[in-house]
């Protein structure tokens, strides 16, 4: 079983994913079962179904590492209260496993990067900061 922290960030990087696609909450809870959205709706939703300050945020700011964060410690304080939602988070987290190898995109944000890195077959070579070369280029 993956980490809690691992397995929020994968299903707060793909809300925020939506988001950025302009799919609403509905839209991103629609694909889970309905005792994963029983569980987490109100972690993001109020009772009268408008968007808790943490989603709203999230909504406005998809990209912000900041925003997926404070995300990512709505679901994980939940977890600590309600240890039997972390069965739920690893069904949610294993549905957007199965679309990444499905090859469907699931963006995820690098932590101090406002870029989204996209699961996608790559092929080559690929660095992470820097410029770009490898060590002794020019």
């Amino acid at each position: 079983m993956e980490p809690i922290t691992v397995m929020a960030g994968t299903v707060v990087g793909y809300l925020a994913k939506q988001l950025a696609d302009n799919k609403s909450f509905k839209e991103f809870a629609a694909e889970f079962s309905d005792a994963a959205i029983k569980w987490i709706k109100p972690l993001f939703l109020k009772e009268d179904q408008t968007p808790k300050d943490v989603l709203s945020d999230l909504q406005n700011q998809p990209a912000s590492e900041a925003k997926q964060h404070l995300a990512r410690e709505v679901i994980k304080a939940d977890l600590m209260e309600n240890k039997a939602a972390e069965a739920l988070l690893q069904e949610m987290a294993a549905v957007i496993d199965a679309k990444k190898v499905a090859g469907e995109q699931v963006s995820i944000v690098i932590s101090g990067s406002e870029n989204f890195i996209v699961n996608s077959p790559i092929t080559g070579n690929v660095y992470f900061g820097g410029s770009g070369k490898k060590d002794g280029e020019g």
